[in-house]
């Protein structure tokens, strides 16, 4: 019994969006204006900015006090923050963390899980729907190539975060929608 609860407890620590954020170093003041005025365009206020070793792609962590987390080793293009930022918008995060303790209460029912990740990837498939409706022509085609560029990446759901990328197959079905 002891080592299960070793266990739940590693992988809590693991999951814990708190613990990841804090090893995030604050970006450059000439970065952190360029975002602002981003952010400002699409009318959001009042987030805080991170950079983070290790990561593959930007995600918005947080429901009172979200983070938008950029990788540190490269540039964010502005469509995925976009991205981000329609989830932020429409509270996907609150929304996750819903569907996971759900989640947690349907434990042992497959269907259950089936049904979570069906709404899961909804939530993603919605989200590229209004990225695409503020973007035209080309914008459109490089948002693809960019979900496209995400299919071999790892990707883990945390509960209270979001992310552009949730495995091959499923963007593939992102992009033909």
């Amino acid at each position: 019994m002891p080592k299960i609860k070793a266990f739940i407890l590693e992988l809590g620590n693991k999951l814990d969006p708190e613990k990841f954020i804090k090893k995030g170093d604050d970006i450059s003041q000439e970065k952190r204006q360029e975002l602002q005025h981003f952010l400002a365009e699409n009318k959001i206020k009042n987030i805080k900015i991170i950079s983070v070793k290790g990561i593959n792609s930007a995600f918005i962590c947080g429901i009172f006090s979200p983070v938008l987390v950029l990788p540190a080793e490269r540039e964010t293009d502005e469509k995925i923050l976009l991205h981000e930022i329609m989830h932020l918008k429409s509270f996907d995060s609150l929304q996750n963390i819903l569907w996971c303790l759900l989640r947690c209460l349907h434990w042992c029912n497959p269907f259950m899980h089936y049904i979570f990740n069906i709404i899961g990837n909804d939530m993603e498939m919605l989200c590229d729907q209004r990225v695409l409706e503020k973007l035209e022509g080309e914008e459109r085609r490089d948002y693809g190539v960019l979900l496209l560029n995400e299919v071999n990446k790892k990707y883990a759901r945390m509960p209270g975060t979001t992310s552009v990328s949730n495995g091959g197959k499923n963007i593939s079905r992102r992009i033909e929608a």
